[in-house]
């Protein structure tokens, strides 16, 4: 997702000792990386500044070097501490990694507000959860801060509600018939509060052949529907003689896509919490072998949701009706709006047995560390 520029001492010993056990465990953690391999100077050349500049994070390796007079202490290789400089002035998130016996240097400790990972040389395997932890903690905080700088581009949005879940339930039957049901608990955060859109849409992991009937040909309302060609429902699960829920409309109609808002009506004080429910059915919405997506042979059938306003709650639940011929187990991922990957802390399932046959449950809690958020469930198809 993001890179970091990686400062440390390149003798061979630590090469061999430190060095490469460092790198295995950012690869671990998806953290992209750059280490310029040249003999180090006191001051930097124009190659290393240029590299170091590139990368919006910062991560120092110090080693002991030199033998503090007097004390039991060490110092690192100053080249390091010239870079770390630099990287300060350039405001990159820093991280370090120091060794156990190097003496305390203020400014190192400032740089990373007190937070690094001390090791032992001769008990790296000690320290490395921690090490893979806070690899994953500077992809976050540089997350963080790109957001709060895209927040200050863009114009401040009016925000008139928020989600305290969302659950998408998908049940796929053995013919490729799909059912889709969303489960919405929305609170109000506005006196304007009005209405919510959401979208369906084919993507290219969809059958070849499939299209979507203009919404005046589906049948409506009744959840019933849904096991019977097209159909779309929706009903207020938390039903109230105060305020009520209608069909508000469409914007998009295509054989692809549709976009349309639910209204709500009546007294809806700020801090009002509405659950509500809506769904899709549609036959063929899953393929049922290799090549029958309309991306390609390479192309893995999927089911996904953007994330865009804060979720507190988000839940992923596929389940497969036995015979379906699934290779496998699904898996998750997750996008941010540039496609980067996002590294998630939990991207493992519940796996449920039940009449129908298999779902697996994927949770997850994000946060407004990004803009938007994709979520992609992804499986194999036997052969």
């Amino acid at each position: 997702m993001y890179s970091a520029w990686v400062a440390c001492d390149f003798r061979k010993q630590d090469r061999k000792e430190v060095i490469d056990f460092f790198e295995n465990i950012f690869k671990m953690a998806d953290l992209k990386y750059e280490i310029l391999d040249e003999p180090q100077l006191k001051r930097l050349t124009e190659k290393q500044k240029q590299a170091l500049l590139k990368h919006p994070i910062f991560i120092a390796i110090l080693t002991k070097r030199y033998k503090v007079a007097g004390i039991k202490d060490y110092k690192p290789t100053e080249p390091v501490l010239v870079e770390l400089g630099m990287a300060l002035g350039q405001n990159k998130v820093i991280g370090a990694f120091v060794e156990e016996g190097i003496e305390r240097i203020d400014y190192v400790y400032e740089a990373v507000e007190g937070d690094f990972v001390k090791f032992n040389r001769l008990k790296l395997l000690e320290v490395m959860p921690n090490v893979l932890e806070y690899a994953q903690k500077l992809q976050e905080k540089q997350t963080l801060r790109e957001t709060r700088r895209i927040s200050k581009e863009l114009p401040i949005p009016t925000v008139n509600y928020r989600f305290k879940r969302v659950q998408k339930n998908v049940t796929i039957f053995s013919n490729g018939h799909g059912i889709i049901e969303f489960t919405c608990k929305a609170e109000v955060y506005s006196e304007n509060f009005k209405n919510i859109i959401h979208s369906f849409s084919l993507d290219k992991g969809t059958p070849k052949g499939t299209k979507l009937q203009p919404f005046t040909d589906l049948k409506r309302r009744k959840k019933s529907d849904r096991f019977s060609d097209q159909a779309f429902f929706y009903k207020l699960l938390t039903p109230s003689p105060r305020f009520s829920m209608g069909f508000g409309g469409v914007e998009v109609d295509t054989e692809e896509s549709k976009k349309f808002r639910f209204t709500f009506t009546g007294d809806l004080p700020i801090h009002q919490e509405i659950e509500y429910a809506w769904g899709w059915s549609c036959p063929n919405l899953f393929p049922l072998g290799p090549g029958d997506c309309r991306g390609g042979p390479d192309t893995l059938p999927r089911t996904s949701i953007t994330v865009s306003n804060l979720v507190e709650e988000l839940i992923l639940q596929v389940t497969f009706e036995d015979n379906y011929p699934i290779y496998g187990s699904p898996f998750l991922k997750a996008t941010d709006e540039s496609h980067n990957t996002v590294t998630l802390k939990s991207p493992r399932y519940e796996r449920i047995l039940n009449s129908i046959g298999t779902t697996y449950r994927f949770t997850q809690h994000p946060t407004e560390n990004l803009i938007s958020i994709h979520y992609l469930v992804q499986w194999r198809l036997s052969q």
